[in-house]
């Protein structure tokens, strides 16, 4: 009788320690807690940024919170997948993987991979906030959020700092950023279309300001191209 309870004991103990071994996956509220807060700081950071750096450009459209309708769609279609969708179908899909993996072979390999999915996100989340903000602060009066189609006798062609590297760092930097918002959240469909859209709008405006630029930098914009990068995969002009 001790022999067997001692054996159940140890059978115990190893269970324990399997399941000790992975680590817990981001819950829910924790994912949706940081993507409010990254939310707050983007939009917050737009408005302030912009106050110090360039307060004759400042309004309270500089908060960036409804500056398209296409924006407003692509927040609340994020937010329907993250409470609907991902409860519904991706959670029974991620369970009925994780209990085929774990019959057909160890799967921690699987958890460790759920657990990087969010860790990517925060990376390309707060690194791609901090490049925009850096490329507002480098641009100062120079910056703003609406296409100068006429060129101000003050403004300049920013080529130091950030923009010695990127040529439009702050479009890198939003586009990341929104990428990251939707991996943080884990929603794959959201994911992709965040990426098609953001590469359809900056393939228009970017080409459209660099149009508007060559024009009013005739000679030195085209050469300021040849040494720079915009960032953006697939985009290249």
């Amino acid at each position: 009788m001790l022999t067997l309870q001692k054996t159940a004991d140890d059978e115990n103990s190893n269970s324990s320690d399997t399941k000790e071994e992975k680590s817990p996956l981001w819950s829910p509220l924790q994912r949706w807690c940081l993507y409010v807060v990254a939310m707050c700081i983007y939009h917050n950071s737009e408005f302030y940024t912009t106050a110090y750096f360039n307060p004759t450009a400042l309004k309270a459209d500089s908060f960036m919170m409804v500056h398209s309708n296409m924006y407003t769609i692509a927040v609340v279609v994020s937010c329907f997948e993250f409470w609907f969708v991902r409860p519904w179908i991706y959670n029974p899909l991620i369970r009925s993987l994780s209990t085929t993996l774990l019959i057909l072979s160890d799967d921690s390999k699987f958890y460790w991979f759920l657990n990087t999915i969010p860790s990517l996100g925060c990376v390309l989340l707060f690194g791609g906030l901090g490049l925009r903000i850096l490329a507002m602060m480098t641009c100062g009066t120079n910056f703003h959020h609406l296409i100068q189609s006429h060129q101000k006798d003050d403004h300049l062609l920013v080529t130091h700092g950030i923009y010695k590297y990127l040529r439009h760092p702050s479009y890198t930097g939003w586009f990341y950023f929104t990428i990251g918002t939707q991996i943080l959240l884990g929603n794959p469909l959201t994911t992709i279309g965040y990426g098609i859209t953001g590469l359809n709008f900056f393939q228009r405006r970017i080409k459209y300001e660099e149009y508007l630029l060559s024009q009013q930098y005739p000679g030195s914009y085209a050469a300021y191209c040849d040494q720079t990068y915009i960032g953006i995969p697939f985009l290249s002009f």
